[in-house]
């Protein structure tokens, strides 16, 4: 799942006998099939989430296979029941809503870890920090914004846009922190914008 769609990738293909018919390989052949899969996981950067789904018990097989030997990838990963397989189960997930979960989790879990690096840094008595309105607007026309942060109420009501395009186009970092969690209000006490800084201002 990327950001403008669906790719598909695959099918990787396992060959492995049922568990009636008697092979004294079959259990190599699983490990081998799930390698393949792991294999073609690690192909793609920066995965946030796997959902493992289908139906019948290979998809929790498959998970404790990733908690045995692949933890990295076992912290990553839920599971998820489904009819069937191939395409037809992976819309059945789409439509159950589970990726959009998992994406609104990945953003609260990646603005709360910015908030709280610069609650740190102000703690430390940091002079790489601004925060308050005037102060960051003053830091962002000095070109010294390395990540800027602000509410999304902020957004919207102070009319920033051009302070915003201002930090990105000089290589700065823009995160629109929602106010619906407590990141979100531990920023609001500090004015509702704030930044970390290439270099001190003073």
């Amino acid at each position: 799942m990327r950001q403008f769609g669906i790719e598909y990738y695959g099918p990787v293909k396992g060959n492995i006998s049922g568990k009636r018919i008697l092979d004294k390989n079959r259990n190599k052949n699983i490990i081998k099939f799930y390698e393949s899969i792991i294999d073609s996981i690690n192909k793609f950067d920066s995965i946030q989430n796997i959902v493992i789904a289908g139906p019948g018990f290979y998809k929790n097989d498959f998970y404790d296979y990733l908690k045995d030997k692949h933890k990295d990838l076992a912290k990553k990963s839920i599971i998820e029941n489904t009819g069937t397989g191939g395409r037809v189960g992976i819309h059945e997930v789409l439509k159950k809503g589970t990726v959009e979960k998992l994406t609104v989790e990945n953003r609260v879990a990646s603005e709360m870890a910015a908030v709280n690096n610069l609650l740190e840094q102000i703690a430390q008595n940091s002079s790489k920090v601004a925060y308050g309105l005037s102060e960051t607007i003053e830091a962002i026309n000095l070109g010294a914004v390395e990540k800027l942060l602000i509410l999304d109420k902020m957004v919207a009501t102070n009319n920033l846009g051009q302070q915003m395009d201002m930090v990105e186009n000089m290589k700065g970092e823009v995160m629109v922190i929602s106010s619906e969690h407590d990141g979100g209000k531990q920023l609001e006490s500090l004015g509702g914008i704030a930044a970390i800084l290439r270099y001190a201002l003073s």
